[in-house]
């Protein structure tokens, strides 16, 4: 049954849909990451003795500071566009940007109205850099999040659509790495690493997400209008609404996601998008004695028995109802090692068959990708995402950054047991572009024609042009005036 009223407040949700996901990992990008692990676990079947896939090789890796910031620059541009690329165009998708802490009482080197403006614009300024001319950002009020442990960040993601009813899409875009991390730390404690020299041992590695979760159909009520909307005369593909060819029966109502309708060729677009994996809502379970916040840094840490009880809990609840069992984990404690301490035992009283020694099925992010800060929970999201859709599976991410708090987060196959014939994770970067519309929008070339414009007039005036042969020959002019000068031709005479 066809309806035109927009959705109701929804109830609490399981699952979204993660429809795109951009992965800039260090030199890495996409698909090359999991294709890295997997040659990993393929040569080293023990995870306890996996390494790290980033190159080892100082020549990998710029120097100046200069190289620095351009290849900074492109990371977050490299995963907007992989994101980006066949998402529906035209329409605000809302956006929330995540970073690592900032305090502005703690002698920040940068001042907090240029931290607002530089995250809340940080996706507006990549969107033309990563080819998005016609892509449109609407960042979230409030729309970013600073914070080095956001694995609270996927429960609020559930929230925002649960309060939003009309939303069907949402991009959320991570950010960590050496740039960002000394724009948002303390002047005097900068973090590992140096503007213009060789990668530093321990320096954070550049690690950038972004990830539009979705449902779906929460698109159907606009159905029923696309067939009224007018057809662009000027661009065919252009899924821009122009008017009505004629009017629906029922008038079109505004919503906050929604300002004017869908027309065909966005429905086109938007039909288009697979559903790589579901997204399910995640558990937290407390590790402090008595159930304290992780905030109470004073408070006693479950130990033992007791921890590894809380873990299996967590874990048993997040995997509750799921068709396949877990293939692999993602867990992050933020060190290189001892992950395993806590995890091969939680897993063992959850009763999981679940190898944590396996490097197949066990991903102790740090110990493979360095440290990827702020990003962390979303790296392991991205990779879990490529795992389960490839081998139409269940993986796990659990963030285990937090002093007294755990996080599982359940991502599944939405075939389980089928796996798809092709692979959506390979790299496609300009000057490919996206096949559906390569051209700039006509906005974005007005916008590029003002700036020439204004760039034009703040150019100083030119000096007028003289033809080279009439300055040749005013000078022969003028040196023929000096030589029949009076007195020109007279012998020196002797200095008194």
């Amino acid at each position: 049954m066809t309806t035109t009223q927009a959705p109701p407040p929804s109830a609490r949700l399981a699952t979204l849909d993660i429809v795109r996901v951009g992965l800039s990992l260090d030199v890495y990008r996409q698909g090359q990451v999991w294709a890295h692990l997997q040659e990993q676990n393929n040569a080293q079947p023990q995870a306890l003795h996996v390494g790290t896939v980033l190159p080892m090789d100082p020549a990998h890796y710029p120097i100046g500071v200069d190289d620095k910031n351009m290849a900074w620059k492109m990371r977050k541009a490299n995963a907007l566009e992989l994101a980006m690329q066949g998402f529906p165009e035209r329409w605000p998708i809302p956006t929330l940007t995540i970073a690592r802490d900032y305090d502005s009482t703690k002698d920040p080197r940068t001042p907090s109205e240029r931290v607002s403006t530089m995250l809340n614009l940080m996706v507006e300024d990549h969107r033309a850099p990563a080819g998005m001319h016609w892509h449109r950002i609407r960042q979230l009020e409030p729309g970013v999040i600073c914070n080095t442990t956001p694995e609270a960040a996927v429960e609020y993601l559930f929230r925002l659509f649960e309060v939003n009813p009309d939303m069907p899409a949402l991009l959320v875009y991570s950010v960590e790495g050496y740039n960002i991390a000394r724009a948002l730390g303390p002047r005097r404690k900068p973090p590992i690493g140096v503007g213009t020299g060789p990668r530093q041992p321990g320096e954070l590695t550049d690690a950038v997400v972004a990830m539009i979760v979705a449902r779906p159909e929460r698109l159907d009520w606009l159905r029923a209008y696309a067939p009224y909307t007018k057809p662009n005369a000027r661009n065919d593909i252009d899924p821009a609404f122009t008017g009505w060819k004629r009017q629906p029966p029922k008038a079109f109502r505004p919503t906050p996601s929604f300002s004017e309708p869908i027309t065909e060729q966005g429905f086109k677009q938007w039909d288009r998008l697979r559903v790589l994996a579901q997204l399910h809502r995640p558990v937290e379970v407390s590790l402090m004695d008595g159930g304290q916040t992780d905030g109470d840094q004073t408070g006693k840490l479950l130990k033992d028995q007791a921890r590894y009880a809380a873990l299996a809990s967590a874990w048993q609840r997040a995997t509750m109802g799921i068709i396949d069992a877990p293939a692999r984990v993602f867990y992050d404690t933020g060190s290189p090692t001892g992950g395993l301490a806590d995890l091969a035992p939680a897993l063992a009283a959850a009763q999981s068959t679940l190898d944590p020694l396996d490097s197949m099925q066990s991903y102790d992010l740090t110990q493979r990708l360095g440290d990827t800060g702020a990003s962390s929970p979303f790296v392991g999201i991205a990779l879990a995402t490529m795992g389960s859709y490839l081998n139409a599976d269940t993986s796990v991410v659990m963030p285990l950054r937090q002093r007294g708090k755990a996080t599982v987060i359940a991502i599944t196959s939405t075939t389980p047991g089928q796996k798809p014939e092709i692979d959506p994770f390979d790299v496609k970067l300009r000057p490919q572009h996206s096949k559906y519309s390569e051209a700039p929008s006509p906005e974005f070339k007005e916008q590029f024609a003002s700036l020439v414009r204004e760039s034009q007039r703040n150019q100083p005036a030119p000096e007028p042009y003289i033809d080279p042969a009439k300055v040749a020959y005013e000078q022969r002019l003028l040196d023929a005036f000096i030589a029949s000068a009076p007195g020109a031709d007279l012998p020196d005479v002797d200095k008194q």
